[in-house]
């Protein structure tokens, strides 16, 4: 029948979509870890192997019932603010059981062997439009990871003995989903209405939603019905919760970016989820809206080591006439062209081209200005059409925590960039990563093509900064053919080499050890024992 058709594709859809939106929101929003997306990924081909056993280890009827007693007081910790581990483990807990329960109502509902061929298509039909709406679908329709919390009250709907729970249990059914469309109008309110008025809307979709938990929680005679109600209620009041920090949401194809205002409206931050990639002063202490040109802060403070080292090249002559930026973030780095310099931005996202021009967000390209403009597009690609020995300085700085662009950090990288560059001209790598050890992967290509790499020392007093102008010290890689081309970097007791490039070997286009780079840091104490 078309029914049993149907729900094969729905019951497949869900877990299938449920996968990637718990991988995006631990990648967002909790820890930006290289390689999370083998856990969620490694659980989800579990439950198959488990529910089509002849006889599974864990049964349908129990994981229904750890379904019910768990997911409800879970579902008020899916959201909190805990540490990494803690919430990670909740999330995949909760992951893990969803989708053993949609599995498992599709193995309930398996045909007779005659039709086993048109149910395992349809099954695999299924996981494609879950994987689509999530990963294709969903960037375009919401401005947060708002698949996450829809998919798993949708769990609910796919177990046949929550209706029949409803249908005998409690008369106000409908009242979660008109939670559901209240909570949805007041998280549009984020990108729409601001200031009081956003705030009393947040406030009102709170309220609303924990009448609707007390209500059906009273009113339904079923226990079924009264966790998946307070599940469902609590879940959407948590998914669609939005920061009272947030300025704007915007979501693209490669995450959700957070316009933030920070210490009473004092600075603007921009987080791409849990990676910070830039921040600018807004109001002085007085509270006045700051209206000179900016300073830069976060990585690219003055006096930092990127300030330095862009100095240090520009050395005696006094000046950069081409230079080329791959990532734009903020636009902070603008504010480092001086007199008729030329500098070009690349950047394959447009939503940071926005947020960067947007002067209600950042004012660095206002005030500064673009330079010679913004690229958009991949900077490897986009760089290859730039004049053969040209550029004085290229600033390579688009790498983030969770999971970074490869093709930047080889050896035909390194080559086109080189081509691209005077004999004289230098390279700037922004290595800053919690989790992955970068800079002996330069300092082995450098090597390799006769280069020399130097990197700032890390130490604690070595270059010091001001958290409260939320100043981050950031660890560079400058590259050039003889240390003259690197001015007083050669010199300074503050820059030092990683003489062992036999750390690791050069990564090409065709290899790269990204695995080897995390288990660099930690072997080696962090990125403090690589720059001595």
């Amino acid at each position: 029948a078309l029914s049993d058709r149907l729900r094969w594709i729905a019951l497949s859809a869900v877990p299938s979509g449920l996968l990637v939106a718990v991988t995006a929101h631990i990648a967002t929003d909790l820890v930006s870890a290289p390689f999370i997306w083998v856990v969620p990924l490694a659980l989800f081909l579990v439950t198959f192997v488990i529910v089509f056993q002849r006889k599974p280890l864990l049964s349908h009827d129990r994981m229904l019932w750890f379904h019910s007693a768990a997911v409800a007081p879970f579902a008020g910790a899916l959201f909190l603010q805990a540490y990494a581990f803690i919430n990670v483990s909740i999330h995949l807990l909760v992951f893990f059981i969803s989708a053993m329960v949609c599995h498992g109502e599709l193995v309930k509902r398996r045909p007779a062997a005659s039709r086993l061929t048109e149910f395992y298509l349809l099954m695999s039909v299924g996981g494609v439009i879950g994987g689509i709406f999530a990963s294709l679908a969903a960037p375009f329709i919401f401005n947060r990871i708002y698949e996450y919390p829809i998919l798993l009250t949708v769990v609910f709907a796919c177990r046949a003995d929550f209706w029949q729970a409803v249908k005998s249990g409690t008369r106000l059914a409908a009242l979660p989903g008109l939670a559901a469309i209240v909570l949805i109008a007041c998280a549009a309110t984020d990108s729409g209405v601001t200031g009081t008025l956003n705030d009393i809307a947040k406030e009102l979709g709170n309220y609303v939603v924990v009448a609707v938990m007390l209500a059906t929680f009273m009113a339904a005679n079923n226990r079924l019905a009264q966790a998946g109600f307070v599940a469902i209620a609590v879940v959407f009041t948590s998914g669609f919760g939005v920061s009272r920090d947030s300025i704007a949401t915007i979501r693209s194809m490669f995450g959700v970016h957070m316009v933030l205002r920070q210490d009473d409206g004092k600075f603007h931050i921009l987080a791409h989820g849990t990676t910070l990639h830039g921040a600018q002063r807004w109001q002085d202490a007085n509270g006045l809206n700051v209206s000179s040109m900016p300073r830069p802060a976060a990585y690219y403070y003055e006096g930092g080591p990127f300030v330095e080292a862009i100095n240090a090249v520009r050395g005696e002559a006094g000046s950069l006439p081409n230079v080329a930026v791959i990532g734009l973030g903020t636009g902070a780095l603008a504010c480092q062209q001086r007199g008729n310099e030329t500098w070009r931005f690349y950047e394959i996202d447009k939503e940071v081209i926005r947020i960067a021009r947007n002067p209600e967000f950042f004012t660095y390209l206002a005030e500064c200005g673009e330079g010679g403009g913004i690229i958009t597009g991949d900077g490897r690609l986009a760089l290859a059409a730039e004049r053969p020995a040209a550029l004085d300085l290229i600033i390579i700085d688009a790498f983030s925590s969770d999971s970074i662009p490869t093709h930047l950090l080889t050896a035909e990288a390194f080559d086109l960039y080189r081509s691209k560059l005077k004999p004289d001209g230098v390279m700037l790598f922004h290595l800053s990563n919690r989790y992955m050890e970068l800079g002996s992967v330069v300092a082995a290509i450098a090597k390799s093509r006769g280069e020399a790499a130097w990197f700032n020392k890390l130490a604690d007093g070595v270059w010091p900064v001001d958290a409260g102008e939320r100043q981050t010290r950031p660890w560079i890689a400058a590259v050039a053919r003889n240390s003259g081309a690197l001015g007083v970097i050669a010199t300074d007791q503050r820059w030092a080499r990683i003489d062992d490039a036999s750390l690791t070997d050069p990564w090409t286009d065709d290899f790269s050890n990204v695995l080897g780079a995390i288990v660099r840091m930690y072997k080696v104490g962090g990125l403090e024992g690589m720059a001595h």
